[in-house]
């Protein structure tokens, strides 16, 4: 018979050892329930979009709003730095690599589903809409780890990781 202290340890010990979060359990097994909401950001996008980012945006397929909230993605995700101060040569971070490049693949395959026909552009720019919102939602949020993970084991299949960004809540800071 094992004491009660040695099956602690064993259960302390297999908790430790797959680092399964409930999150990313719930995330990850979401074939149940693709509705469930499961992670919640603060949204900091305004309902209406200033001028100069519209002017700088053009135009996109999916429409102004997306074309705004793709600009707005380029400028908080994308930071250059000098690689020795005075070289005119530029350093490109990116932020967040997981999320930003996730959004383009998004990007590409709702654009190839609209060409096919399998999706109307109408579809496409709300889908499209809402994964850049929770885009610029993440970049502002430093508990985002068990929703970057989730993303990076789905990377393979595009419709799970959309999905997973339709498991997001957003609470906006605007009234």
């Amino acid at each position: 018979m094992m004491s009660s202290k040695k099956i602690f340890f064993v259960i302390l010990l297999f908790s430790i050892v797959t680092k399964l979060s409930a999150q990313e359990y719930l995330a990850y097994n979401n074939s149940a329930n693709k509705e469930a909401k499961v992670w919640e950001f603060l949204s900091a996008i305004p309902s209406v979009i200033d001028k100069s980012i519209v002017e700088k945006s053009g135009k996109h397929d999916f429409g102004q709003r997306v074309a705004c909230l793709k600009t707005l993605m380029e400028k908080y995700y994308i930071t250059k730095e000098d690689v020795i101060p005075g070289d005119p040569m530029m350093r490109t971070i990116v932020l967040k690599p997981n999320v930003y490049y996730t959004v383009r693949k998004i990007e590409k395959y709702l654009k190839k589903e609209v060409k096919k026909g399998d999706m109307t552009a109408k579809e496409a720019s709300s889908e499209m809409e809402h994964v850049l919102e929770v885009a610029l939602s993440v970049i502002d949020t430093e508990e985002t780890d068990s929703f970057e993970t989730t993303l990076n084991k789905n990377k393979k299949n595009v419709e799970d990781q959309i999905s997973l960004f339709q498991q997001v809540t957003l609470q906006n800071i605007y009234p």
